[in-house]
């Protein structure tokens, strides 16, 4: 019936209203047990009636919804497509009969799946977002950082914890919080975060105590750890596992190499230990031999100290490569043995095309390149020297008066130097018919 109850023959009425679904098939079971043995029965629900409820003020779409009479606020909320984002989560009141009856905290729901307060409404129910009301930010190494919305009073750790918790790579000694004070300029204030932690149940009266307050504004940022190893030593070359290895005082290089870590190009007639002073950092070179070290040498197994670097080089040489484009057949980098002319490269590019011009071709060369840069600079400066010679002696000789004037204009005027500064040198080295 509408006053939430339903009439079984031979037991009588039984009142069903504000029970999930679950609660009432128990109830009418225990009914129906009292008055029967080896019973079987079965409930089942009818076409469920609707009810008219209410959601207002900063909602995505206000209005009048008919939901479920089994419905609670949030399937209204959610069929008005929620808070705006000036609504509150954590505020949302539910009226009725000009009565505040509940108040939810989304909070709970969608950070902690609790749905104990999530109540069941009734037809003429009206659910009232109010605007967003203080709130405050954490960013760093937290497992959610966002803006939350905060209410009564708020300490620094239920905001880490509203945040998920500190992340693994958060610095526990040390945090910043920025607020704005006196709504007229921005401070920072330094938190220690340890303490904070520690007597996080030790609520101070104030912003005072080593657990503080968060205000309306605030930023909260969780500073990361160094990721700076410290206790490490470097392993780099022809190795087979390069990387990181933990250091550990009294420790020598025959504790971290061994035959089988070198890889078969190694170069066992010298390593090299590069030291880091972890003072002054000033580095230094300390040659060693590997294969003295193996055969137990004890000159070459060097202790080692932390910040070390321990180079291995390898006997391979990277091969020389040139590169061939134009009109040949087959263009691109080609590595080259030590001796090898210009002609073998050709031939293995597959041969000129028809429209080379073999005649023509050139040759450019990095080395040849830099050397003409040195030598025209040398012109240069050689030249801006004897200008300036030229004018001292006009200065002191008494030379014709149209002569000095053309002088004194042409250092006046340097641009043509300046122009020689900004060319470069032709590439070429050489031009010359490749023969075959």
């Amino acid at each position: 019936g509408r006053d939430g109850t339903i009439f079984v023959p031979n037991v009588g009425t039984i009142p069903l209203a504000g029970q999930t679904f679950s609660e009432a098939n128990r109830l009418i079971m225990a009914r129906l047990g009292n008055l029967l043995k080896r019973f079987e029965a079965h409930v089942s629900m009818a076409r469920l009636r609707t009810i008219k409820v209410y959601v207002v003020g900063e909602v995505v779409r206000p209005g009048a919804y008919e939901v479920s009479s089994l419905a609670a606020a949030s399937n209204a909320i959610y069929a008005a497509c929620g808070p705006s984002k000036s609504g509150s989560l954590r505020q949302i009141r539910i009226v009725r009969e000009g009565k505040v009856v509940a108040e939810l905290d989304f909070y709970d729901f969608l950070l902690k799946s609790d749905r104990s307060k999530d109540v069941r409404l009734h037809s003429g129910d009206t659910i009232l977002i109010p605007p967003i009301a203080k709130v405050a930010a954490i960013g760093g190494p937290v497992r959610r950082p966002a803006i939350y919305e905060l209410t009564g009073k708020t300490t620094l750790t239920e905001l880490i914890e509203l945040a998920g918790g500190l992340a693994p790579t958060a610095d526990h000694r040390r945090c910043h919080i920025f607020r704005i004070q006196a709504d007229q300029n921005r401070v920072i204030l330094d938190v220690d975060l340890g303490k904070a932690l520690t007597q996080r149940d030790e609520k101070a009266n104030g912003s005072a105590g080593n657990d503080p307050l968060i205000q309306d504004g605030d930023f909260v940022r969780i500073n990361s750890v160094t990721m700076k190893i410290e206790n490490a030593i470097g392993l780099t070359g022809a190795v087979k596992s390069p990387g990181l290895y933990e250091f550990k005082p009294g420790m020598r290089l025959r504790d971290l190499l061994s035959p089988n870590q070198l890889l078969v190009d190694a170069y066992l007639d010298r390593a090299e230990v590069i030291r880091t002073d972890p003072l002054t950092y000033a580095t230094s070179v300390i040659p060693f031999s590997l294969k003295r070290l193996f055969e137990g040498n004890a000159e070459d197994n060097i202790e080692l100290k932390r910040l070390d670097g321990i180079v291995v080089t390898t006997q391979l040489r990277a091969p020389s490569a040139v590169t061939i484009a134009g009109e040949v057949k087959r263009p691109g980098l080609y590595p080259i043995e030590i001796g090898e002319r210009l002609s073998s490269v050709l031939k293995r590019t597959g041969g000129f095309t028809e429209r080379s011009f073999p005649q023509g071709l050139v040759l450019i060369r990095q080395s040849v390149k830099a050397s003409q840069q040195v030598e025209l600079q040398r012109f240069i400066t050689a030249q801006k020297q004897q200008l300036l010679s030229q004018a001292a002696a006009y200065a002191t000789g008494g030379e014709a008066g149209a002569s000095q004037a053309a002088l004194t204009l042409q250092l006046q005027h340097p641009r043509p130097w300046r122009l020689s500064e900004r060319c470069e040198p032709p590439q070429l080295w050489s031009i010359e018919k490749a023969r075959h």
